[in-house]
Formats: C-alpha cells, sequence, structure tokens
C-alpha cells in the first residue's frame, strides 16, 4: 500500500446514515463492551434500518477443545456470565495454521451472553425482529463437530446445544 494512505485522516459516516449494518461471524468476541457497541451501531442506522448479526452463539463459546471432554467433545473452558475477559496465550494463528510462531501471542476475547447483547440493543433504541439459534457454524469450532452435506459443521450424533445464533433488530 502507499503510504499516505495511513495518513489520510479518517472518514466517520454522519449519524443515522445507513440502511443496514452487517456483522457476522467472530466480530463481537474482540469487543470488551457490547453496550457500547449497540449503541454505535443503533447511533449509524437510519431510522428503520437493520442489524443483522449472524455470529457463534456464547452457549458454545464456552467450551473448548483444549479442555476435552472424556468422550472428545469440548470441555468448560470460560464461565458463560462472567464479564471478565478470557485471556489465553496463542501460540499459533488461528487463519494459518503453517505459521510456527506468533510474535504477539496474547489474545483478548469476551463471551458475551446472549441477555446482554438483546438488552444492549433493545437499550440502544432497536427493536428485535426475530432470533433464531443455529446447530450448525461455518468453521470447524470443536474438533468433534462433522462437516454436513450443507457445508456447515455440526454435533456428529445430536445437537448438544446451539452453535450459531443470527438476529435482525431494527432502530425504532
Amino acid at each position: 500500500m502507499h503510504a499516505d494512505l495511513y495518513d489520510a485522516p479518517a472518514v466517520i459516516p454522519e449519524a443515522a446514515t445507513f440502511d443496514m449494518v452487517f456483522v457476522t461471524w467472530g466480530a463481537i468476541c474482540w469487543l470488551p463492551d457490547i453496550y457500547r457497541w449497540a449503541e454505535i451501531v443503533c447511533h449509524f442506522l437510519k431510522p428503520g434500518g437493520s442489524l443483522y448479526l449472524a455470529e457463534a452463539h456464547p452457549a458454545a463459546m464456552v467450551f473448548d477443545d483444549a479442555a476435552p471432554l472424556p468422550d472428545g467433545r469440548p470441555g468448560f473452558f470460560a464461565p458463560y456470565l462472567a464479564r471478565e475477559a478470557v485471556v489465553m496465550e496463542e501460540a499459533h494463528d488461528y487463519i494459518d495454521d503453517e505459521t510456527t510462531a506468533v510474535v504477539n501471542a496474547t489474545t483478548y476475547t469476551w463471551v458475551h451472553p446472549l441477555g446482554d447483547i438483546i438488552s444492549g440493543l433493545l437499550r440502544a433504541g432497536m427493536s428485535l425482529d426475530w432470533l433464531h439459534e443455529h446447530d450448525g457454524v461455518t468453521w470447524h469450532m470443536f474438533n468433534v463437530l462433522v462437516r454436513s452435506a450443507d457445508g456447515l459443521w455440526r454435533w456428529p450424533d445430536k445437537p448438544w446445544l446451539p452453535l450459531a445464533f443470527s438476529l435482525r433488530a431494527t432502530r425504532r
């Protein structure tokens, strides 16, 4: 990239500019304050504008393959209702399995309970149009998951718990 692109001032859109905000797969876990995120989403939506959110289900985010159960399913990893960051030392790059060393290995993520996500949107001035919980995700979230005919990753024998959710909320 050309160096002066980084020197350009940031262009911040005006309030109530967008008809839709689209947020998906692995975005909100990096945010420490889900309520502030909801305020920002609502701020940039026009009245009647919608948020579409598709994300890993927070109930699934409390599990991890690093703490497997005897039957191979992931074990407990992080508390569902804790509001503190989940701090991990990651020696690998989650996108590139070939990477052998990560320079900045400490990561901070947050598990946002479904109630906090919805409450944040409502408090920010949005109404919930619908909420769906899904038994499949678009990536191999846990080692035990199997790829189904539609390309999604699911529990091998029965849907133990939701792996994803999606919702649409509209600015009032």
